[in-house]
């Protein structure tokens, strides 16, 4: 069956956009949701919702019209993967292959470690991992570089992903950590995760945790993966979606 990629702001805006280039109402389309769409950090590396609809043929005389099949990014294993996409700033486009490229962790190093000199920060940097290439800065008084909930530590890895992709040619993803905060921010996430889902199989009712950034909610969402009781979605636009734990 053909096919055709249809962008826009907003999944809605791609949906309204496929139905009016194909002239079938938007409760007829037959498309499945690529990417819901980013606002990037700072306004940088903002990338539009984007569906791919199914060309629905004509229906014979007679013959009654299928169930549309429309796949929800909601549920957490459908989610989870595309928020991890945009967890790695940079990336150029979903299913692009990493490339593992001679003294890369080093040269990520070097580039972070003359940002932090240009930004007046005394630290030093260390290869906490090689793949995914993993930075750790180390210093003192660093809350300035991580900043609130590691918004600032955020922008800094997508600043260092961009230089380091251009220098290079290839996608490399890079990630930047401050004293350890993301491991242990993780941690905390994680056992947030356990807590808000025994509530909500206690009580029976849906809990509703506080806005997060992409790269949170996709912890809670992978902690809760598996989980036998609890399923997880979100809700919300931009800075304050969040996510749903709802028991099963």
């Amino acid at each position: 069956m053909e096919t055709v990629e249809v962008t826009g702001k907003t999944v809605d805006e791609a949906i309204a956009a496929a139905s009016s280039k194909l002239g079938i109402p938007a409760d007829r389309l037959d498309y499945r949701i690529v990417s819901e769409g980013s606002k990037g950090i700072l306004g940088i590396g903002a990338e539009e919702a984007k569906i791919i609809v199914s060309v629905e043929p004509a229906l014979a005389p007679g013959e009654s019209k299928p169930a549309p099949a429309r796949v929800a990014a909601v549920p957490a294993r459908t989610e989870a993967p595309e928020e991890a996409a945009a967890e790695q700033a940079g990336a150029p486009g979903e299913g692009a292959p990493r490339v593992q490229i001679e003294d890369a962790p080093d040269l990520a190093a070097d580039l972070l470690e003359e940002l932090l000199d240009k930004m007046g920060i005394d630290a030093e940097v260390e290869v906490r991992e090689e793949d995914p290439i993993t930075l750790n800065v180390i210093g003192d008084d660093l809350g300035i570089l991580i900043g609130r909930r590691g918004e600032t530590l955020s922008a800094l890895q997508f600043i260092v992903n961009q230089i380091l992709n251009h220098q290079t040619g290839h996608w490399l993803s890079v990630i930047v950590d401050a004293e350890d905060y993301r491991l242990r921010r993780e941690e905390q996430l994680k056992g947030l995760a356990r807590r808000m889902a025994d509530r909500a199989r206690y009580y029976r009712q849906p809990v509703t945790l506080e806005p997060m950034p992409p790269h949170e909610r996709r912890i809670i969402h992978m902690a809760l993966a598996e989980h036998g009781s609890v399923v997880t979605h979100s809700i919300g636009e931009g800075d304050e979606r969040r996510v749903v734990i709802t028991p099963k």
